[in-house]
Order: structure tokens, then sequence, then C-alpha cells
């Protein structure tokens, strides 16, 4: 009798292991698919923004040899002349009365 009950919890005990193994492998391989459908998602995004990042180099690169190719400013427009002193300094400087030789 002992030997029957003895026989029927060790069965019972070793597919209750075996079950609980399979549900645990069974839960980990659901895990690691999530896992890599998230990196996989994260890796595009990634690429994404290293096009991206490339393209704006190589946008900025474009400007600045545009800006480049443009003639120097002395060639697009002439200087502007200074316009001459105003006030009674200027004048008193022009007529030479502040000189020391004088």
């Amino acid at each position: 009798m002992f030997e029957l009950l003895g026989i029927v919890f060790g069965g019972a005990s070793r597919l209750t292991q075996h079950w609980m193994e399979t549900r645990d492998k069974q839960n980990e391989r659901e895990h690691e698919a999530v896992m890599f459908d998230k990196q996989v998602a994260l890796q595009s995004q990634r690429f994404a923004a290293e096009k991206d990042l490339r393209q704006m180099d190589i946008t900025a690169q474009r400007d600045v040899g545009e800006l480049d190719c443009s003639p120097p400013r002395s060639r697009r427009r002439p200087p502007r002349p200074k316009p001459p002193a105003a006030g009674w300094p200027a004048c008193r400087r022009r007529s030479g009365r502040w000189s020391r030789t004088g």
C-alpha cells in the first residue's frame, strides 16, 4: 500500500515538475520573442536616425560649398564711403585752429 502511494505521489511530482519546466520554457521563449521585436524596432529607429544625420551632413556641406563659391563681399557691392565728420569739433579740426604749431 505504501509502495503504491509512493509510486503515485512520485509520478505526480515528476509530472508536475516536467509540466512546470515546460511552461517556464514556453514563457521564456515568449519573452525572448518580445525582446527581439523590441530590439529590431530600436535598431530600425537607430538606422533611420543615422540616415537623417547623414542627409543633414550632406545638406550642410552643399550649403557651405555654395557659400564658398559666392563672390567675395567686395565684388558684390562697393564699400560705402564714410560720411564727413559733422559738428563743430570737425569744423575746428579742418580749420586748423587746434593745431599747436599754429
